[in-house]
């Protein structure tokens, strides 16, 4: 063998010990989340992940906005419970997750509806008055996560909740 030979072999054998030392020392990022409580529900092929108290890194706040690095949940009781407060339309919904019927309450009366993931309108024309507790059959549902869009002729909001 010339030298020709082994300095092309010696090249390759360094090249590929350089390359597969690279592949088997190569790190892997996996995710991860400090927080209280969350949950993975996969249906259809789709799938969503959420968790709830996660912490918050930093705040900033003037006399209108928060603006936090992080998840903030200063409004909810994520045992039993969801409340969205948009502007000047408050709404409560609980159990989260529900089985057989979901509650609602708001502070003024509303109409709502109930949608699946791909926005599938799937009950509508709920009344909910005034300061009274609505409760929604929900018993014929499929397990999944489904959306309440509640309006009154001035203001709606969504709330995202879970059946199981």
């Amino acid at each position: 063998m010339t030298s020709k030979q082994n300095h092309i072999r010696l090249t390759f054998f360094t090249s590929l010990f350089l390359v597969l030392g690279c592949v088997v020392n190569a790190q892997t990022l996996e995710r991860t989340v400090i927080a209280s409580a969350g949950k993975m529900l996969v249906a259809g092929g789709l799938s969503l992940e959420f968790t709830l108290g996660e912490t918050v890194i930093g705040q900033f706040s003037n006399s209108s906005n928060i603006l936090s690095q992080g998840f903030n949940q200063g409004d909810a009781n994520a045992t039993n419970s969801v409340r969205s407060t948009a502007p000047e339309l408050y709404v409560k919904v609980w159990p989260n997750p529900a089985s057989s019927l979901l509650k609602v309450s708001v502070d003024e009366s509303a109409v709502a509806s109930v949608c699946d993931l791909s926005g599938k309108t799937i009950l509508a024309d709920i009344s909910l008055l005034k300061n009274q507790e609505g409760a929604i059959d929900i018993s014929s549902l499929s397990n999944g996560i489904y959306f309440l869009k509640i309006s009154t002729p001035s203001k709606s909001t969504t709330v995202m909740w879970v059946k199981d």
